[in-house]
């Protein structure tokens, strides 16, 4: 099984963070607040609008219209990715961190849902997920300290670092599109 991470591996969160900033704008609220505000109360989620202590606004309708921007999804999907995960033939987990509800709807909005055999999203360190993580041949993730930490618990796992921009050191198994895993020989039993 390929696991893949979710956001900044597959989905361009930054992306939609934009999309956010014009809904957030148009209320007059500062979507970078907003997030900060979202996470004192624990992972960022559409329910954290409800946190926002300004009178007379309209938390149902800025909800609704962030709703409609995660209900079309696969447009944050890298072009790649989305490629990979419809035209792969063995089985691909998706490996996500943060809110539960919140992340089920970006991966549900993103279509890749149907193409999935599973799916864990977690609060903690993805190296304690054990559902996936023991069976997977293959791991990809943007953020090296969490390829690390999955490295030194699963040491059969072929690791590697997308890069999708940013990242300036030399990392052995990178790649620049998730698609190349196509051009790398591993075991794909499972």
């Amino acid at each position: 099984m390929i696991v893949l991470d979710f956001e900044g591996t597959i989905y361009n969160e930054a992306a939609l963070r934009q999309e956010y900033r014009k809904i957030f704008n148009a209320y007059g609220l500062d979507f970078e607040t907003f997030s900060r505000i979202a996470l004192k109360h624990g992972h960022f989620s559409l329910e954290s609008i409800n946190k926002i202590n300004i009178e007379n606004l309209d938390r149902e309708e800025i909800i609704k219209k962030c709703l409609e921007v995660l209900n079309h999804g696969e447009k944050y999907l890298y072009p790649d990715a989305a490629k990979f995960i419809k035209d792969c033939n063995c089985r691909i987990g998706i490996l996500s961190f943060g809110d539960q509800g919140y992340q089920m709807l970006k991966i549900k909005g993103s279509g890749i849902f149907k193409n999935t055999s599973k799916i864990e999203i977690t609060c903690w360190d993805k190296s304690d997920c054990g559902q996936m993580l023991p069976e997977a041949n293959v791991y990809v993730d943007n953020e090296i300290e969490v390829l690390k930490r999955i490295g030194s618990k699963y040491k059969k796992i072929n690791l590697y670092f997308i890069d999708r921009g940013g990242y300036a050191g030399e990392i052995p198994s990178s790649i620049k599109r998730i698609n190349k895993l196509t051009d790398i020989k591993w075991n794909s039993k499972s």
